[in-house]
């Protein structure tokens, strides 16, 4: 009897071990499972620390996941324990942060007017004209010709603006660029590598431009569309160019 009652502990626990499963609130937990739980009215809490908490964490395992109080976000382990990298698993990269901004005139040759009086750097300003924002998420807009982030996350954004304008001088060249600013400046600065030359021939000629670039947003950061004014024939000290659409796109 007694090595009866040894022999089925013993099988007892061989079984448990082989169909290492564990279920609360429910007696059927899903074969694909190690853990599987079920509740209508409570849910898991997750280890929450400080950063300094997560990363004193001793070989972390990798996927082993945590929540970051400092960082109000989710994160797990990417990497090895020798070597952990710490990332964000609701990272507003894909929460579908974005911002669209448009200028559109009624009058292909009677758009609002960006003037110059000289040339070169010298001349670059904001684009003038009122502008309309649309599918604002993680964006608001702040006045005319500006996008201004208000996400919590730090990351890179793809900028595309396309331009339609028309000169009122022969041979004008002109470059657009993408401008950042940040709360508190006064004023945006281009971005060099997103810079976009185009010239227009005639006073007659309706050119189109696309300007793109990548830019790093912080919380408070803007962007606008900027344009400089290089070289024309007889546009002197009252040169403009009109806008007749302006479309800046922001993900």
């Amino acid at each position: 009897m007694k090595n009866l009652l040894i022999t089925t502990f013993f099988v007892f626990i061989i079984n448990f071990v082989s169909i290492a499963q564990v279920g609360i609130n429910t007696t059927n937990p899903d074969g694909s499972a190690a853990l599987h739980i079920e509740s209508s009215d409570q849910g898991i809490l997750i280890p929450r620390m400080s950063t300094a908490e997560k990363q004193a964490i001793t070989n972390p395992a990798t996927n082993l996941m945590v929540f970051d109080t400092d960082e109000g976000n989710y994160e797990y382990n990417s990497g090895t324990p020798e070597d952990p990298e710490w990332t964000r698993t609701l990272d507003e990269a894909y929460s579908g942060a974005r911002g669209a901004m448009n200028i559109t005139s009624t009058d292909y040759d009677n758009g609002p007017q960006t003037t110059f009086s000289t040339k070169g750097v010298a001349t670059r300003k904001k684009i003038t004209g009122t502008t309309t924002a649309s599918d604002l998420a993680n964006f608001t807009a702040s006045g005319n010709n500006r996008l201004v982030y208000t996400g919590t996350q730090t990351r890179y954004f793809r900028a595309s603006a396309t331009i339609s304008f028309f000169a009122n001088a022969n041979n004008t060249i002109l470059a657009f660029y993408i401008a950042k600013g940040n709360s508190g400046d006064a004023t945006a600065t281009v971005l060099q590598d997103t810079k976009s030359y185009v010239i227009s021939s005639g006073t007659g000629d309706i050119v189109t431009v696309p300007v793109n670039g990548s830019v790093e947003l912080f919380e408070g950061d803007f962007i606008e569309v900027w344009v400089e004014r290089n070289a024309d024939s007889g546009g002197g000290s009252s040169a403009y160019i009109s806008v007749a659409t302006m479309n800046l796109l922001v993900n």
